[in-house]
Order: C-alpha cells, then structure tokens, then sequence
C-alpha cells in the first residue's frame, strides 16, 4: 500500500514537473523522465535550471535590439 502511495506520489509530480517545463519552454521530455526517476527531490534542480535559462535569454546587463 505504501509503495502504491509513493508511485502515485512520484507519477503525479512527474507530471506536474513536465507541465511547468512546458510553460517555461523547456525540454519536458527529460524533465518528466527526471521526475519519474528521482521523484519531488528534482524540484530544487529545477527551479536552478529555469533561472539559469530565463538568465540566458534575457541577457541581464545589456539590452540587445534584433532587426
């Protein structure tokens, strides 16, 4: 029974965890393989991946015109 609990536990934040890679524009493949594999304890690498992305696109510190 506790298994049972835990595997739901970890299927549904997979899930969770691939819908906000969507949002953000990641990969939500490896993101839901990640979540399925390692369950909540990703959670904390993944905000750090979609700051350091969102960093990467906005280039904090100058300001970049595209024609």
């Amino acid at each position: 029974m506790l298994i049972l609990l835990i595997m739901l536990i970890v299927l549904c934040f997979s899930v969770y965890v691939a819908i906000e890679a969507m949002k953000h524009g990641m990969s939500e493949k490896s993101w839901f393989i990640a979540g399925m594999c390692f369950g909540p304890i990703i959670w904390p690498m993944f905000n750090a991946k979609r700051k350091m992305a969102l960093l990467k696109y906005t280039e904090r510190g100058s300001v970049r015109f595209r024609a």
